[in-house]
């Protein structure tokens, strides 16, 4: 399906959620890897060790990064983990944060901070 352009289960089940969430919709883009933080400068260890972690949870999963990179949240296993996933990273950063990763898949458009 998703060859011919249609949407999948997953990106459907995303498109949902993130509309729940009120945040922007952005599809799926590819697997995610540990290479996708590593070049932040500002995450912290903690934060590179979570998401090194988070790569090896089951769905449902979300990781959320604030602008800076110096703020971050994770849930897996919870119902709805993107709205918490950014509700938990906006408390901690007091600013607005974005989707990195959902369900083992970057998020389209979270392209992170450079060094």
């Amino acid at each position: 399906m998703a060859a011919q352009g249609l949407p999948t289960a997953l990106q459907t089940r995303l498109d949902t959620l993130l509309h729940a969430a009120e945040a922007p919709a952005s599809p799926l883009h590819e697997p995610a890897t540990e290479a996708d933080v590593s070049h932040v400068a500002t995450l912290r260890p903690s934060a590179r060790r979570a998401y090194r972690e988070w790569l090896r949870d089951l769905p449902p999963t979300a990781f959320a990064l604030s602008a800076d990179g110096r703020h971050w949240s994770v849930v897996w296993g919870e119902a709805q983990p993107i709205g918490k996933a950014l509700q938990e990273c906006r408390r901690q950063a007091a600013a607005r944060c974005r989707l990195l990763s959902v369900d083992g898949f970057l998020v389209a458009g979270s392209a992170l901070p450079p060094h």
